[in-house]
């Protein structure tokens, strides 16, 4: 009879312990949820943990421009920062899908949130704009819901970058999919 309730008792509070299906709103120009752009260096190290890497703005230079990428086309090369954090799954203690962390000053400029280094479909679940997009969502979506953005630019042959600047966001949709993949966050430029 203990063994009967006590597998009762594991079974009914092992739910208790699975993850929560939470939806995070990413809000632009603004952050998600506990990180938000303009905070410091180890307030946000404090949420996310130790970086993959920490890269000098010459090295995140040197790395995009060997992948044939034209830097001066990206919104964070428009801002400027002084250095970049690079995040992946295994070391990123947050729920966020945070690839990358740009900082100038040790202030937080802009974030990237992608679901090519997390799971789309968790990706889809988990995150939203306030308009209700998701990752995932066409590129018909995208300008539907934001309109025309201030400017837009081809990113490694298959994305397209809508960059939104008076919104502080820059949406990126894959071609070939036809899918929203990376969103970026940054303060908006009057």
């Amino acid at each position: 009879m203990k063994i009967i309730f006590a597998v009762i008792f594991i079974f009914c509070t092992s739910f208790a312990l699975l993850p929560s299906d939470e939806v995070y709103t990413i809000e632009p120009g603004i952050g998600i949820n506990d990180i938000k752009i303009g905070m410091g260096y180890k307030d946000f190290t404090g949420i996310l943990g130790i970086p993959y890497e920490h890269r000098t703005y010459a090295k995140e230079k040197k790395t995009l421009k060997k992948a044939d990428i034209d830097v001066m086309a990206l919104i964070q090369y428009k801002i400027g920062f002084d250095y970049v954090l690079v995040y992946y799954k295994k070391n990123n203690k947050s729920p966020y899908p945070i690839y990358k962390a740009y900082f100038k000053d040790e202030k937080l400029v802009l974030i990237n949130l992608s679901s090519y280094v997390y799971e789309l479909a968790d990706c889809k679940k988990n995150f939203k704009l306030p308009t209700g997009l998701t990752f995932g969502a066409s590129d018909g979506l995208v300008t539907n819901e934001y309109g025309q953005p201030d400017e837009k630019s081809i990113y490694l042959n298959d994305n397209l970058d809508y960059i939104y600047k008076k919104k502080g966001v820059s949406l990126i949709v894959n071609q070939k999919e036809n899918a929203l993949r990376v969103i970026e966050i940054f303060k908006p430029i009057e």
